[in-house]
This record gives C-alpha cells, structure tokens and sequence, in this order.
C-alpha cells in the first residue's frame, strides 16, 4: 500500500504545479478559436505567453520535485519506511547531491531512450541497467561514501 501511495501522492504533487499554465493555455486556445482563424486578440495572446511562462515555471518544479521523491521506492522496499517519512527522507537526502542526482537520471535518460531507438528490443538492455545505475545511487547516497561524506 505505501508503494501505491507513495507513486499516486507523488504523481498528483509534482503534476500540481504545471496545470496552471495548462488551464491558461488551453483558455487561451479556446478564446482564440472562438474569436475566428486570423482574429486572435491581445489577450488571447498574452494569455499564451502567460500560460507558456507558467507552464515552464511549473516544469521545473516538476522536474526538482520528481527528482527529489526519485529514491521514495527504495527507502519503503529497503527500509520498510511509510510512504510520507520515505517521501520527505529521499528529499532531503537528494537535495544535498541535488545536480549530481538531476544529471545522473539525465544520462540514465538518454541511454533508456538509446535502447528504445532500436525498435525497442534495446530496452531489454537499458532497462535493467537503468535499475541497476539508481541501485547504485541509492547505495552511494544511503549507505555508501555520499554518506559517508555528511556525517
């Protein structure tokens, strides 16, 4: 159930902040259709600058936010932590390595999308060693020498 949790909570909070920016946008693209092709108005298109702003503040926060909660289901497999406490434990313990955790997920990115290229059939390799690079992150910032290094 804290698996569960820990994936919806997390989804719905870091999703939160980009839909803003999507509402406006889309009013945006509603009051420009019904303003006719051609006759878009001032605010219609402030509404778009508007909302293309705030869409991109709220990505980034998006993107701090899924980057922080990134290591909330190994605390709750590993060490069996609720998904609230595990939540605010991988954020913490991110947030000190921020940029290196934030460059780490994307270089394992980059080498997933790599092994989806090949028609998919290289994610049969990707995939694992994706698992296996944040395994290993996550040692290195709970157990191993980034751990080390705060105490």
């Amino acid at each position: 159930a804290n698996l569960m949790l820990a994936q919806i909570v997390s989804g719905i909070l870091s999703s939160l902040s980009i839909m803003p920016g999507i509402a406006m946008l889309v009013v945006a693209g509603i009051s420009g259709a019904a303003a006719g092709r051609g006759n878009a108005t001032a605010m219609t298109g402030g509404l778009v600058v508007v909302g293309g702003l705030l869409t991109f503040l709220g990505a980034l926060v998006t993107i701090y936010l899924s980057v922080s909660w990134a290591l909330t289901m190994p605390l709750i497999i590993d060490k069996r932590m609720e998904f609230w406490p595990a939540m605010s434990l991988s954020r913490s313990q991110v947030g000190k390595h921020f940029f290196r955790v934030l460059w780490f997920f994307i270089v394992t990115g980059i080498i997933s999308a790599i092994g989806a290229l090949a028609l998919g059939v290289g994610l049969l390799l990707t995939v694992p060693l994706a698992f296996t690079m944040i395994t290993y992150l996550y040692h290195d910032l709970f157990y191993g020498s980034a751990a080390a290094r705060r105490e």
